[in-house]
């Protein structure tokens, strides 16, 4: 194992979550497995010069694709807590908590993404976005801290080093999923949808309502068997 690299170090590491005009865009996940939870990991490196000045530097892809996010301790080798899990891409749920609210389409508004603006003075911050996800294990809030190997040093956001003190954490608060009773679902009937030699089938269907799309549909286990095996598909769902 090579040794710690002292001639590197992070200028700026924080843990947030997503901001839009100062104010937090979503500190919220439903309960499944599911939706997300973005936080921004905001990082800057810096290595010193052989006059011995730090300046700022690159990350190797290595040392960004090192960043994640675990559970807020004093352990420097602290890992996610079980039934919490950590992504590098958004899926495609939407993020944040459902109003209850059914919007016209006119209402609907895209979900925000604010971009990390560099400070004046400092040079460009790098921003890894991560997404937490948590399953029917996971009760109350949980909070978080960063971590990162830059330089062949971890580091986290609880944490002082190279002189420096890292103090930023989210805490994310989980909510039971929301549910959709029938009597909330649009539905309509297809009463011409299939006619043939005395055999007659009508259709009906059942969507969300305006605001709510569904994203995953999960079939029957144990659907109709039809006495017809010529019958494409052999089944009724």
């Amino acid at each position: 194992m090579k040794a710690e690299d002292p001639n590197v170090r992070l200028k700026t590491f924080d843990i947030e979550f997503p901001r839009d005009g100062g104010n937090v865009v979503n500190n919220e996940v439903y309960l499944g497995g599911k939706q997300q939870c973005q936080v921004n990991i905001i990082v800057q490196k810096e290595r010193r010069n052989a006059e011995g000045i730090w300046e700022l530097a690159a990350f190797e892809a290595t040392e960004l694709e090192s960043a994640t996010v675990v559970e807020y301790s004093t352990n420097p080798e602290a890992t996610i807590p079980a039934g919490w899990y950590c992504d590098t891409k958004r899926n495609e749920f939407n993020m944040g908590r459902w109003s209850g609210v059914l919007e016209e389409p006119s209402m609907a508004t895209a979900p925000s993404n604010p971009i990390i603006q560099p400070m004046p003075g400092i040079g460009p911050l790098e921003n890894e976005k991560r997404y937490l996800r948590c399953d029917l294990r996971s009760t109350g809030n949980q909070q978080f801290y960063g971590k990162i190997t830059v330089g062949r040093k971890t580091y986290t956001t609880n944490m002082e080093r190279d002189n420096v003190n890292y103090q930023s954490s989210v805490t994310v608060k989980c909510q039971e999923p929301y549910t959709l009773s029938a009597e909330r679902l649009d539905h309509w009937a297809d009463t011409d949808a299939f006619s043939v030699q005395g055999v007659d089938v009508d259709i009906y269907y059942w969507t969300p309502p305006l605001g709510l799309r569904f994203v995953e549909n999960i079939p029957p286990t144990d659907p109709v068997k039809l006495k017809d095996p010529s019958v494409q598909g052999g089944s009724l769902f």
